[in-house]
Formats: structure tokens, C-alpha cells, sequence
């Protein structure tokens, strides 16, 4: 892509609400760093071209810069935070870990989001990661945003019914729903937005903590 048309892209993008900002890092010492919940929106994070059969590590989570917190609605209480000491980490020294509680929001959608904004390829087929889960049965999404400021949605895991163990879920690209208009093509290249859970009206708003790790394309 050359680089008036990324800029371009990047300025379309910015359009849309993500403004610049800079949070995370990690500390070792006492405890890891905690990222509570923050209105504002971060920027485009640009990742290199690769190949469709090229295994690619998006986000590793050895920091959380760029990664932040949101919930909905404003009674979900809940943090993005490193792992810290025993607690699971499928690959390198950390995972990131995200702390979410529904208890106060029975009878309603609630969702708890690990909001991001990272640029990615034209030619991916599939976006994995690793998930740590708490059997909640809650439903586990990623959302994307394409150049015209369409959003697109797609499933991880229908539930979250696995506890205490990783797995390993996936999202293609070709099985993105858009989200407002359900005839809206895919105007590439897309930006994950965010990695989220959500529990419907009818559904157990139980409080817990998923751990995730290598966030990768293919």
C-alpha cells in the first residue's frame, strides 16, 4: 500500500471517533498495571503486509499499550490488567486479563470491552486468539471497522463454556456480519476495534475474569 493511500485510510478511520491516545505499559513491581475504564479513543496501530499463509502475532500482550477498558452499560463494573505472578499465560512472560461484573444489570444487555484500534492487512483469511475462560457461558465477539466506518462483528465462541483451560478461538474474515446494515459490504482494510463479552436479558449476569494471550493472523 503506498503512503498516501495508508494516510489516507488512517485519516478516514480517525474520522469515525478514534483519537489518538496512549495508555498501558506493564510493571513487575508491586503489581501489574491496571487499566480502569476511559472514555476517550485510541489511534490506528499500523501493522506490515503479510502473505495469507503467513502466520502473523498481532498483539502479544507482553505490554497493554493501546489496549484499554469500556463497559456497558455504566453499572458493568470491571478493569484491563497484565497477568500477574501464577496466573495464566499461554505464551511469553504475560497474558492480558480482564476483570468484568453483570451482577448489577439483570434483565439487560451488558458487555465489558478490551478496546483497541489496530490497523490490519488486506490479505488476512483468520484472526485467532487464545482465551482462558471462566465458564461463564457469556458470548465472546470481536468488532471491526472497515474504511467507510462500517462496523463488522464476528463470533469467538457462541459461550464461554470451558473453564479454567485455553482455547484457542477463531474469527474469519468471511463470516463478518456488519453490524448497522446487514447489506453493507467489507471495505478493506478492516480495524479491530475491540475484543468484548456480552450477556443478553436473559441470561446468568454472574461476575468474573477472562485471560487472553497471542492475538494472530493468518
Amino acid at each position: 500500500m503506498d503512503r498516501m493511500r495508508l494516510s489516507h485510510l488512517i485519516r478516514i478511520f480517525l474520522l469515525t471517533g478514534l483519537l489518538a491516545l496512549s495508555v498501558g505499559g506493564c510493571r513487575e513491581e508491586p503489581e501489574p498495571i491496571v487499566i480502569t475504564p476511559i472514555r476517550e479513543d485510541v489511534g490506528i496501530s499500523e501493522t506490515p503486509l503479510v502473505t495469507a499463509t503467513t502466520e502473523r502475532v498481532i498483539a502479544d500482550f507482553e505490554t497493554l499499550d493501546g489496549w484499554y477498558f469500556v463497559s456497558y452499560p455504566p453499572e458493568v463494573n470491571g478493569y484491563l490488567t497484565q497477568s500477574f505472578g501464577s496466573e495464566p499465560v499461554h505464551d511469553g512472560d504475560f497474558s492480558a486479563r480482564m476483570v468484568y461484573d453483570f451482577t448489577q444489570t439483570q434483565g439487560t444487555t451488558a458487555a465489558a470491552y478490551a478496546k483497541t484500534a489496530t490497523l490490519l492487512p488486506l490479505n488476512w483469511d483468520e484472526l485467532s486468539i487464545w482465551i482462558y475462560g471462566d465458564g461463564s457461558q457469556h458470548w465472546l465477539r470481536a468488532e471491526f471497522i472497515d474504511t467507510t466506518g462500517e462496523s463488522f462483528v464476528g463470533d469467538l465462541a457462541t459461550q464461554i463454556d470451558w473453564n479454567d483451560s485455553w482455547k484457542l478461538c477463531t474469527i474469519r474474515q468471511s463470516d463478518l456480519l456488519a453490524l448497522r446494515n446487514e447489506n453493507a459490504r467489507r471495505h478493506p482494510p478492516l480495524a479491530l476495534t475491540r475484543l468484548y463479552i456480552v450477556v443478553l436479558p436473559g441470561g446468568k449476569h454472574t461476575a468474573g475474569e477472562i485471560f487472553f494471550d497471542s492475538l494472530t493472523l493468518q
